[in-house]
């Protein structure tokens, strides 16, 4: 008798852990935990935006390292959509399981680094040093991914805007530079980091409040990295990545609005013909726009 009491309370236990195990499992929008042996960041795609996909990416790639996984094995999967943003999650995971030694980061991550790491690396700086820029400065020009007079500006941009989360602050402090290019890197950078902490949403109105050369990098900027941002979020045939720019070209001024460009450069680079005819629906001036986007896209992030 007493066994049959064992075996039914066993059998009970079982049964509600079972229940439970399967309401965390279906409700949770999010993977509790990470598999070592494949694709860590396949199942942070059931995520409803690119914010909350990229907080996933950022824990299946720590999760991933601390337990002993390589860079050069998370790199693999990080070559198909969302890309850059996976790039940026590993780039995170190096420098915290590097205890925050940058030198230290940079040798783990050799030589799979590319430009989307550096960024993180100055995200994560912005985050636990924000008062040592010193040090991100003397990092970076021992070993700046691309040409200095772009790539470590851009890079500075992001670690401003992590450190400061301050727009207009922030804004202010790309200003302080003469060289108009190394400002308009600079800007890059820090509107990029905002559409990182923002999910993009209401953007141009930052862009707004700005006149003369803020105004300038802020739009352009702000108009190429719209359509990469959220074109990923709509489906189906055709030239979707015109349409996010279609919804937004409103807010931007023509003189300022590079969507369309880019937005003919992430077709181009899908394998689409790029066809003058998607324009046709949009009315004059904007036609002209979308056509000599399609007709002159621009190419990446550094352009």
């Amino acid at each position: 008798m007493k066994r049959k009491k064992a075996i039914l309370i066993f059998t009970i236990i079982v049964s509600i852990s079972s229940g439970l195990f399967l309401y965390v499992r279906t409700s949770s929008p999010l993977p509790l935990s990470f598999s070592s042996d494949k694709n860590v960041f396949l199942k942070c795609e059931i995520a409803e935006n690119k914010s909350e996909r990229y907080d996933c990416y950022k824990q299946a790639a720590l999760s991933a390292m601390q337990k002993g996984r390589s860079v050069k094995d998370l790199a693999q999967y990080a070559l198909d959509h969302n890309s850059h943003l996976k790039h940026h999650a590993i780039g995170r995971a190096i420098l915290i399981v590097s205890d925050y030694n940058l030198e230290s980061a940079r040798k783990k991550c050799m030589p799979e680094c590319d430009f989307a790491t550096y960024h993180a690396f100055a995200q994560v700086w912005g985050e636990y040093a924000p008062s040592r820029e010193n040090e991100l400065i003397d990092f970076l020009k021992d070993d700046c991914p691309v040409p200095a007079v772009t790539g470590c500006y851009h890079i500075m941009g992001h670690f401003y805007m992590s450190a400061h989360k301050n727009f207009e602050q922030v804004m202010a402090r790309c200003d302080t530079l003469q060289d108009n290019r190394r400002f308009y890197h600079c800007v890059k950078g820090v509107v990029h980091e905002q559409f990182f902490q923002s999910d993009g949403e209401n953007f141009f109105q930052l862009c707004k409040n700005y006149t003369g050369r803020r105004k300038t990098a802020c739009f352009l900027n702000a108009s190429r990295i719209h359509p990469m941002w959220f074109s990923e979020e709509l489906t189906g045939e055709g030239p979707y990545p015109l349409k996010v720019c279609d919804q937004v070209s409103g807010e931007i001024p023509v003189e300022l609005n590079s969507c369309y460009a880019r937005a003919a450069w992430i077709l181009e680079n899908k394998g689409k013909t790029l066809d003058l005819a998607w324009c046709e629906h949009l009315n004059a001036q904007l036609r002209e726009l979308c056509q000599k986007g399609l007709q002159a896209p621009v190419p990446d992030l550094e352009q």
